[in-house]
């Protein structure tokens, strides 16, 4: 299975609301945003990957209720430039390789907060200014979420989203 850009939100089920995987697939999930779903069983409110092979490259997990954003249980599970944060549990279980991500529970990167936008109710899980995910990974995928070029800065943002430089250009007053 392939996904890349894509959005999951407002799925439920009893495990991996919105992906669960099995048995012996292989997938790559990249430049996706996962958030606000729910599991009854407490496994993968976001993803639950419970067999088989799967890479997470600039994804965003985030508020993802009744287990963890990202469970990999005791499958091959490989963590890139991604954040796992604010959901309702943390991950049990390692993964096989984790570089240059967020992660709430530490297992898949540095526990430290993202500074989504808007997280919760506001449902924007861009990064803000300042953020400890801003510029901080290599270059592993060409375009964001949104189909920006990666990077904006020196190097790419964890997640789905690269943050959008502003300029503001003020009127000048002479006298």
């Amino acid at each position: 299975m392939t996904v890349e850009g894509s959005v999951f939100e407002h799925n439920s089920a009893e495990r991996g609301g919105a992906i669960f995987q099995d048995g012996t697939a292989r997938s790559w999930i990249s430049n996706t945003l996962v958030y606000s779903n729910a599991t009854t069983a407490g496994f993968g409110a976001g993803i639950r990957n419970h067999g088989g092979a799967m890479t997470l490259t600039h994804v965003t997990l985030a508020n993802n209720i009744g287990g963890a954003g990202f469970s990999p249980g005791s499958a091959l599970s490989y963590v890139r430039n991604t954040i796992i944060w604010g959901n309702t549990t943390t991950a049990a279980g390692a993964v096989t390789v984790a570089a240059c991500s967020i992660d709430q529970s530490g297992v898949s990167g540095v526990n430290v907060n993202p500074k989504y936008v808007n997280p919760g109710g506001g449902e924007d899980y861009r990064l803000r200014p300042g953020s400890p995910a801003l510029d901080a990974c290599p270059i592993l995928l060409p375009d964001d979420l949104d189909g920006r070029a990666r990077p904006i800065g020196s190097l790419a943002d964890m997640g789905a989203h690269e943050l959008l430089a502003w300029n503001a250009n003020l009127p000048v007053a002479l006298r």
